[in-house]
């Protein structure tokens, strides 16, 4: 009886999975694109003057970059007629830059001063998964749902007429610069399409919005004494003309 049950079991679900689809299988994708990004920074004041200097801005930026991804798919046709349940792992291929920012501001007490920032998104990867439908045999239309995680570098400067800018080893200066590499985790919505091409090759569109957490930083511009406790809200959006082979 239980042999009769598993068989059954295994009957059912090897059905479900017996119409072959155009792109079932394990498949490898390379693509190139471009990304744009942008970092929302604020409570980065310097208070010790009373102009209270800051890069309390939203900067954006665009990059070229490439991808490349390994995934699996599968079709469900006898299940749900079209539908298709996808998933890949993708790392985006170069920098990703998200502008910079200087601020200047005139003598407040005699003293003047210039903050800047520079920021850019490093080793951005994720996880997606991509529920779609067949519009024709070689067709295939998906929606993508994906956890990406990526290093936001941040790099400051400061200028000021008191010659009192903190340097990263303690000691003051006209100028200053220092940098920070902090880890952000987003969720990622978008859309994406593939075209058979032949058996085993196929072209692909993808498009994917990232909204980040936000990053908290502490920044210390003229002394360890007073501290600006900064916040940056990263958002991505990126778009992708990928080649792809199905094993």
């Amino acid at each position: 009886m239980k042999k009769l049950i598993v068989a059954i079991g295994i009957g059912t679900f090897s059905s479900l999975l017996s119409a072959q689809q155009a792109f079932d299988g394990f498949n490898f994708q390379l693509g190139v694109g471009a990304t744009q990004n942008q970092i929302q920074a604020n409570n980065t004041d310097d208070t010790t003057l009373l102009s209270r200097p800051n890069i309390n801005n939203t900067t954006t930026g665009t990059s070229f970059n490439g991808i490349a991804s390994i995934g699996y798919s599968q079709s469900f046709d006898n299940l749900l007629r079209g539908f298709n349940l996808g998933g890949n792992i993708f790392y985006v291929i170069g920098d990703q830059s998200a502008g910079n920012v200087s601020n200047y501001f005139p003598p407040s007490g005699g003293i003047s001063e210039t903050l800047a920032g520079k920021y850019k998104l490093q080793n951005t990867w994720g996880i997606s998964l991509e529920p779609g439908y067949y519009f024709t045999k070689n067709i295939l239309g998906y929606l993508k749902f994906a956890y990406v995680s990526s290093t936001l570098n941040s790099s400051f400067s400061c200028a000021a007429s008191d010659s009192l800018c903190l340097t990263p080893g303690g000691s003051t200066g006209a100028t200053s610069s220092f940098s920070t590499n902090k880890t952000i985790n987003g969720i990622g919505y978008g859309i994406g399409g593939k075209y058979q091409i032949t058996k085993n090759v196929y072209g692909a569109l993808d498009f994917l919005y990232v909204d980040y957490t936000k990053s908290n930083q502490n920044i210390n511009w003229i002394n360890t004494v007073v501290t600006a406790n900064a916040g940056f809200k990263p958002q991505q959006y990126m778009g992708f003309v990928s080649i792809g082979y199905k094993f």
